[in-house]
């Protein structure tokens, strides 16, 4: 495994989580093709299908996972498994040497598991996290570096499709490029600071789930935000920096950081 230098070091800043949201599967011939290292780091990708080990894998009923890192920082990608309403396992692992066509993983730096449920879902998480590091899945797992990839435009989406050094491919899909109501400026939150009360100001006026970080990427609570104006009760939370992860029913996520005093 290889160790970062000083300088990968530095680039170890908060990552948000972008959560599991499923998005349909993706068919027929693509459009351009282009694959660079921002579009890669710059999206959420949820998983479509892949052949692992000789076996076709899709995702259980009403279930997917995705990796990330599109929020803060190109530290780290995270990977999530769940529905389109939580979350139950995810995972961090670092990343170098990202190129037009490749990328190697490092470091696994952070594991929560053990939630998800069902053997065809924890057969399903094993599956997927064996295309990318040799199991069982703990801070000593071994990537299967190198990763090639491709991106084609399919459209409306993005179709990521990445192979490791064993052969084994996947593909997931990215990008809601037709939608570009949902930022950053559809959602004000105050006061900010914040000692107990946080107020959401939701101008889209439709259902999102709205979901607490700390600084180190952990879930601390996760709500569903139906009205213009809402609250999150903060109380129990120390002083110091979080994030508000907004994620829409088409899978479109933002980000709004905070500070509780």
């Amino acid at each position: 495994m290889k160790i970062l230098d000083l300088k990968k070091l530095k680039l170890l800043y908060v990552n948000l989580i972008a959560i599991v949201v499923l998005l349909p599967s993706f068919g027929g011939a693509g459009g351009g093709l282009y694959a660079q290292s921002g579009d890669l780091l710059g999206e959420s990708w949820t998983f479509i299908e892949g052949n692992i080990n000789g076996v076709v894998l899709q995702s259980p009923a009403n279930f997917g996972g995705v990796f990330t890192n599109n929020y803060f920082g190109d530290s780290y990608f995270v990977f999530d498994y769940g529905t389109s309403t939580y979350q139950c396992d995810e995972w961090h692992i670092t990343y170098f040497d990202v190129s037009n066509n490749e990328f190697y993983l490092d470091e696994i730096i952070d594991i929560q598991t053990n939630t998800c449920q069902g053997p065809d879902v924890l057969d399903f998480i094993d599956k997927h996290n064996s295309f990318f590091v040799h199991l069982p899945l703990d801070t000593n797992g071994a990537p299967k570096n190198p990763f090639s990839y491709t991106i084609v435009n399919m459209g409306s989406q993005n179709q990521l499709t990445i192979t490791n050094n064993e052969g084994d491919w996947a593909k997931y899909g990215g990008g809601m490029l037709s939608n570009q109501t949902f930022h950053q400026s559809s959602f004000t939150l105050y006061p900010n600071p914040v000692k107990e009360v946080l107020y959401v100001n939701n101008i889209l006026k439709q259902e999102v789930m709205a979901s607490v970080y700390d600084i180190s990427g952990k879930l601390l609570q996760s709500h569903s935000i139906e009205t213009s104006l809402s609250t999150i009760n903060l109380q129990e939370l120390n002083s110091g920096l979080y994030f508000v992860v907004f994620k829409s029913k088409t899978g479109e996520r933002v980000s709004k950081k905070f500070v509780k005093n």
